[in-house]
């Protein structure tokens, strides 16, 4: 069992053994780690009494492990392809743009008639949140 402090003093037990361990890092909050297939972990976290369930990668750099996460859901390239599509245009007008949240976001959110490209569309969503 190892108990670490942060430096505002909260604490974090680790407790297990190869290839599974339990973390807490607070009044129900915490995790429980399994090791899946080689290179793969499985956490099942606890958060206010619920829990619920990712899968991490593991890589290691210099010693380091670390963990990138894997979606329960994979879409190959040819999903996102109308996207990345150059010389094709999407008009706006007409797509449910009359839709009842659109009044309110008005003059937040006022898209062109026409966009170049759908990338441009997204890339204009995204500069707007920002």
């Amino acid at each position: 069992m190892t108990i670490d402090r942060g430096p505002r003093g909260e604490r974090m037990v680790v407790n297990g053994r190869p290839g599974a361990r339990v973390v807490s890092y607070g009044p129900h909050r915490g995790f429980v780690e399994r090791a899946g297939r080689p290179g793969y972990i499985s956490r099942t976290y606890v958060v206010g009494g619920r829990s619920y369930a990712h899968v991490y990668r593991e890589y290691h750099y210099h010693g380091v492990a670390y963990y990138h996460y894997v979606p329960a859901y994979y879409y190959g390239p040819r999903f996102y392809a109308w996207a990345a599509t150059p010389g094709r245009s999407v008009a706006m007008a007409g797509r449910g743009i009359a839709a009842p949240w659109f009044g309110f976001y008005r003059g937040y959110f006022t898209p062109y008639p026409v966009y170049a490209s759908p990338d441009l569309w997204l890339k204009t969503i995204w500069l707007r949140r920002t």
